[in-house]
């Protein structure tokens, strides 16, 4: 059984509650971590607000804010914590969400690597 765990933009906050889960059984603890673009830091402050289960610091927020393409660093940011959080052991894969920005998805996991990195496990799998 998979798991969605609360989406987060704070990779020392899922590190720390990863290691909490780590304690469980290997098939309880197999899960996906939700992850999605920021279009704006009008919208994270909206969705800090709003939504719950979602975490999102004040430096992203201004990371996003003091760029010159905002919908561009989102997109980067979403890349580096997808990046960052497949370090994470136990942790098989992450759930893209990406609201009214669907046409980024590809972008995100080619730029991420994972999908080239799984074409490569199955090619030594032979599977």
């Amino acid at each position: 059984m998979r798991r969605h765990a609360p989406e987060c933009r704070d990779f020392g906050r899922v590190r720390r509650g990863w290691r909490g889960i780590c304690g469980l059984a290997e098939r309880e603890r197999r899960t996906n971590k939700l992850v999605g673009p920021l279009a704006s830091a009008k919208t994270a402050r909206w969705m800090r607000r709003n939504v719950p289960g979602i975490h999102i610091p004040e430096s992203v927020i201004d990371r996003i804010e003091r760029a010159a393409n905002p919908a561009e660093e989102g997109k980067k940011l979403c890349i580096e914590l997808i990046q960052r959080v497949r370090e994470i052991a136990g942790v098989k894969g992450v759930h893209v969400m990406a609201y009214r920005r669907e046409h980024l998805v590809y972008e995100i996991i080619k730029e991420s690597g994972i999908l080239q990195e799984r074409l490569e496990v199955k090619a030594r799998e032979g599977t």
